[in-house]
């Protein structure tokens, strides 16, 4: 039997209608990471909770895990929960990095130069294109 919390909702909090409240996101920063970025995500209407490490993820069932590059390995994104998707940010990476973290995974790598509303369109993609990732 699948334990409850790798189900996914039916529907990201905030996406189904104006109404539907807040899409909550779990973010996973590296200590010396851009301090704004919770409140950047915050000021786009998400709820943003940050966890110092995956196993608060479990208990938080959020609609995203939003995961510092620095802190990005193989088997912390394997190890996650298949049905949440994961979005990594930070600065620019070898390519065969992010090519390792998709095969894990990981929804999309987001540069942190990249605009806001490019982060919006893209974290909302990333909620409602969920699928589980060890199918």
């Amino acid at each position: 039997m699948i334990p409850a919390e790798y189900l996914p909702r039916s529907e990201p909090q905030g996406l189904a209608g104006d109404t539907a409240g807040t899409a909550r996101l779990a973010l996973l920063a590296a200590a010396d990471a851009t301090p704004d970025a919770g409140a950047a995500l915050a000021a786009l209407g998400y709820a943003v909770h940050p966890v110092a490490d995956i196993g608060e993820i479990d208990a938080l069932r959020p609609d995203l895990v939003l995961l510092h590059s620095d802190l990005a390995t193989v088997p912390t994104i394997a190890g996650l929960p298949p049905t949440i998707p994961v979005v990594l940010y930070g600065g620019d990476p070898d390519v065969a990095e992010v090519v390792a973290w998709m095969r894990a995974g990981a929804a999309d790598y987001l540069e942190t130069t990249v605009g806001r509303g490019e982060w919006h369109r893209r974290l909302r993609r990333a909620m409602t294109g969920r699928r589980s990732r060890h199918t």
